[in-house]
């Protein structure tokens, strides 16, 4: 079905939610530290495509729009909010956005802080429980191919067959969980909020070379 934003056959909603809350108890630069976080923005859109029966479960992708201090934030992460809003323009004008399908756009203000704003949105939005996979979008810039450095569940074989260039390192993903580099991407929290193993979902970002 090729869609475009004023398709009728979709069913648009696009808000702005406000979360406060607790992310825990975080190791952080070798400290012990409580996170809490109050009255962060997250910008939210949701597409449905309305024929065809039952919902299916929501696709999200994920960008934070807040840079770390002393950061104007261009490639971390001003350019992965624009690669978000493009994946879902491609999606829904390809032809592979079918009746049922849904899919959730999650702009949050609040990843440098440690994952505070994706936190919220997995504990607080009424959209989450839809959440059934996700693309987390990383630091896309400024140089070298995109390269997936963190996985769960079953979608490493769908990126690896889908993607026309896959391109991954096992040994990113050995360091984020040995704790290794004092830093962590909103992977861990979409992927260890809801259910029992975790929500499954790719982490994709810029390689450095």
């Amino acid at each position: 079905m090729k869609s475009d934003i004023n398709d009728p056959a979709l069913s648009l909603d696009v808000v702005l939610e406000h979360v406060t809350g607790a992310n825990g108890r975080q190791i952080a630069f070798g400290f012990e530290m409580a996170n809490v976080y109050n009255n962060l923005t997250n910008v939210v859109m949701t597409v449905h495509a309305k024929k065809g029966g039952a919902r299916k479960g929501a696709l999200l992708i994920n960008a934070h729009y807040d840079s770390t201090l002393g950061s104007p934030g261009a490639s971390d992460c001003a350019s992965c909010v624009g690669v978000a809003i493009e994946v879902v323009r491609a999606l829904l004008s390809s032809g592979e956005f079918r009746e049922g399908d849904s899919l959730t756009l999650l702009l949050n203000g609040g990843e440098e802080t440690l994952m505070q704003a994706a936190h919220g949105f997995m504990r607080g939005s009424k959209y989450a429980k839809d959440v059934t996979s996700f693309i987390n979008i990383e630091s896309t810039g400024p140089w070298g191919p995109d390269m997936l450095f963190q996985y769960g569940g079953w979608t490493l074989d769908a990126y690896a067959s889908s993607a026309p260039r896959p391109r991954g390192n096992s040994v990113a993903m050995d360091f984020f969980e040995l704790g290794v580099i004092p830093a962590d991407t909103d992977f861990r929290v979409l992927r260890k909020e809801e259910g029992e193993g975790g929500v499954p979902g790719i982490d994709v970002g810029r390689y450095h070379s």
